[in-house]
């Protein structure tokens, strides 16, 4: 079920653009947790048990970005996580427009870009999947296979997806299923669904975590790389290494 790349010290990276804005971004996350806090103050979030906390992070990851990696990042340093385990989509059925570079490619990319963290890692439950794929599935799919009594799962959102939230299938049973956490900008104004039932609109509410999101969209980089504008302040060295030799977003 997992896939992921060798951990690197930071030592034998090469010094190039892309890396050095990597490890700014995660000096930046350290000050910044230490100077906010989690909105909620539930034991939910808070660590109060001994089992190890995992973070879900799904998307199509079409390419990864630094975006991805500090919302991960932050998430892990305010919530407590253990492991973030990235969930890359075989097809989001909210997400038809646009046909996605293929899975396998994302898979590669994906494990380009967090080789230099050894908490993260990949999932391919929901790439071996016939798309469309949903997280409750996902979920309900993740508790049979694992040890539950050892495990928490946290799901990660960004806060630009709560508005659509109540088109993804059995909100409901999500949150029975994993904690929300929801990452928002700081002194953000909060955006909630009222389409939502209490139930959801709740938990929502108490997972939101104010960070910094950085305004990174893998809409933007596909354009920029369309049409060969540099991406290396916005993508992984080793994932435009991977996009350059495959062609990909042409």
């Amino acid at each position: 079920m997992f896939l992921s790349g060798n951990s690197l010290s930071l030592a034998s990276l090469s010094t190039n653009f892309s890396t050095i804005c990597y490890y700014v971004l995660l000096k930046f996350v350290d000050k910044s947790a230490q100077k906010s806090s989690i909105v909620s103050t539930t034991a939910s979030i808070e660590k109060k048990s001994m089992k190890k906390r995992i973070g879900i992070f799904g998307g199509s990851f079409d390419p990864p970005h630094f975006g991805h990696l500090h919302l991960a990042t932050s998430m892990m340093h305010m919530c407590g996580l253990d492991e973030v385990w990235f969930c890359p989509t075989a097809g989001n059925p909210l997400k038809t427009g646009r046909a996605l570079v293929s899975i396998d490619d994302r898979l590669q990319m994906l494990k380009a870009a967090i080789a230099d963290e050894k908490r993260f890692k990949i999932i391919d439950i929901e790439a071996k999947k016939k798309p469309p794929c949903y997280t409750v599935d996902t979920l309900r799919d993740l508790h049979k296979t694992n040890e539950m009594a050892h495990l928490e799962f946290f799901f990660i959102l960004g806060d630009d997806v709560v508005a659509n939230f109540h088109l993804w299938k059995e909100p409901d049973a999500i949150i029975d299923l994993a904690t929300i956490v929801v990452g928002t900008r700081d002194a953000k104004p909060f955006f909630f669904n009222q389409k939502l039932s209490e139930k959801v609109m709740q938990s929502l509410k108490k997972g939101v975590v104010n960070i910094s999101l950085v305004p990174i969209s893998s809409t933007d980089v596909r354009y920029r790389l369309a049409k060969g504008l540099s991406c290396q302040s916005l993508v992984p060295s080793k994932v435009l290494d991977y996009i350059t030799s495959h062609h990909l977003y042409l």
